[in-house]
């Protein structure tokens, strides 16, 4: 926090960040403090802790879930006020967010849900990154199925 604070500081421009080391909650709330609020702070980390990024002044989220819809829906409630609904959006998703946020899996899922949306081409991941073998695809499809998505064919406008 006092680095970040400090090129706040120093750097000319420099007044956004993306905010994916943990623990993200103390370190979101002492740059605040730090920089008075001049840095304006993204979540990140999949988006497993948006809510209390959220709740500790983060302005957004900068993940690659790849249902954003959920994540905006969650956004809105909070930024209208309705931050039990959002908290209620956040944790309904939860289980979906977790698996996806998987460390060097992540991306894999992603290419995988955007394909069968009808977004992307392919599902291929550049080397070294994992493919999706059909057990895992298998068992994200339940928990895709299990929060109330579906991987029917969408238009890029229904995603944002």
């Amino acid at each position: 926090p006092q680095l970040i604070a400090r090129i706040n500081r120093e750097v000319t421009g420099v007044h956004y960040l993306k905010l994916e080391d943990p623990p993200v909650g103390p370190k979101l709330t002492r740059i605040r403090e730090l920089t008075q609020d001049r840095m304006k702070i993204f979540g990140g980390l999949g988006g497993a802790y948006f809510l209390e990024e959220l709740q500790r002044g983060a302005v957004g989220i900068m993940t690659g879930l790849a249902f954003p819809e959920i994540l905006v829906r969650i956004f809105h409630k909070f930024t209208s006020g309705d931050r039990l609904g959002a908290a209620e959006t956040f944790d309904h998703y939860m289980p979906l967010i977790r698996y996806e946020a998987q460390p060097k899996i992540g991306l894999a899922f992603r290419k995988y849900i955007y394909q069968r949306r009808g977004l992307i081409a392919t599902t291929t991941v550049r080397h070294p990154g994992p493919t999706l073998d059909t057990y895992t695809a298998r068992e994200l499809e339940e928990i895709i199925q299990r929060v109330g998505l579906s991987l029917e064919k969408v238009g890029v406008q229904e995603v944002i």
